[in-house]
């Protein structure tokens, strides 16, 4: 049985693990658009300042447990489109693979609003290791300040990481508060006063962003917040456009509770997938989904069963439970 499997994120490593288990005769191979074999996206902030950008502190699993475990890796690949009558997935470099089952996990691209200057050059997101080396090579050119779009978990732990460099950073929030949706308004508040006493922050709420240029970001009011760096953390879409149009979806590939498409034979798993209605995006989520596509794959037969959005918090000197509580630490 050749199990193919595209995507470099932690679905696409625990979807081909969860293979390797059922079925260790299987061939399996990954095809991951990444530089870098998989590892937690989650701890890319605490990269930011580190003395090297080194992934092997972030890996999953070290380089050699491909090759242990009889996985072939094929890095810097990324899924073009799929043929499912032939059975074949197109892959970056028109190299043609056969499968027998795919397993779809091509994870999010970060969401970048449109707007007039977003693509400027002194504009980044933090979705992947190349988006990780892209803002420490603007931080050794001199950057000093630093403008974070987008006051949730993720936009926290950027400028977490950002203040560590010694830099200023000045954190846009769309709505009054931080982390609305997350925590109560009693918590917000105590979060934002203890937040007001960092050295080089500034916290702006109610901060609509018109524009973005060389200088910084413009507000819909006209203020121009300084910054040379611009940091979009403004969440993340399925990474789906332009291929498999042959797969339901609506926000995400439609998946059942056994991860399969709807396609005969192809499994879809993470961030990419719309399961129950919705588009998750968890770290925790993804690899609870990637375990059953991993094993049904290659020929078991275990089913999802959706855990809590657990939301986890720890930065900035708070910590926040599955609750939504915030504790000072």
């Amino acid at each position: 049985m050749d199990i193919v499997i595209a995507g470099g994120s932690v679905s696409a490593f625990e979807a081909a693990a969860a293979a390797r288990r059922t079925a260790p005769e299987a061939r399996i191979a990954v095809y991951s658009a990444e530089s870098v074999p998989p590892y937690r996206r989650p701890a890319l902030p605490g990269l930011i300042c580190a003395a090297e950008a080194d992934a092997e502190k972030i890996l999953i699993r070290p380089r050699d447990f491909y090759g242990k475990n009889a996985i072939e890796l094929h890095l810097g690949t990324r899924l073009e489109t799929v043929d499912p009558a032939k059975k074949t997935a197109v892959f970056s470099g028109g190299a043609a693979v056969s499968y027998d089952r795919l397993v779809v996990a091509v994870g999010g691209r970060a969401f970048v609003p449109d707007l007039p200057g977003a693509k400027g050059g002194n504009v980044f997101s933090l979705r992947n290791f190349d988006d990780l080396v892209s803002i420490r090579a603007k931080l050794a050119a001199g950057a000093r300040t630093a403008v974070v779009v987008g006051g949730g978990i993720l936009g926290l732990e950027a400028v977490d990481a950002l203040l560590k460099c010694g830099i200023g950073v000045t954190l846009l929030e769309q709505a009054d508060r931080l982390l609305s949706r997350n925590i109560s308004p009693e918590d917000s508040l105590m979060m934002m006063r203890a937040l007001e006493e960092i050295k080089n922050f500034r916290l702006v709420c109610r901060a609509e962003t018109r524009e973005v240029t060389g200088k910084g970001v413009v507000l819909a009011d006209g203020t121009l917040i300084s910054g040379d760096l611009v940091l979009f953390s403004t969440g993340s879409r399925p990474a789906i456009d332009g291929f498999l149009p042959q797969l339901p979806r609506e926000r995400g590939l439609l998946v059942d509770d056994r991860m399969r498409t709807g396609v005969e034979d192809i499994f879809a798993c993470g961030d990419c997938v719309q399961f129950g209605g919705k588009v998750c995006g968890l770290y925790a989520i993804s690899r609870a989904m990637a375990a059953v596509a991993g094993v049904n794959a290659a020929g078991g037969g275990t089913v999802y069963m959706p855990k809590a959005d657990a939301i986890m918090l720890n930065t900035l000197g708070f910590r926040m439970s599955n609750d939504g509580k915030v504790t000072k630490k």
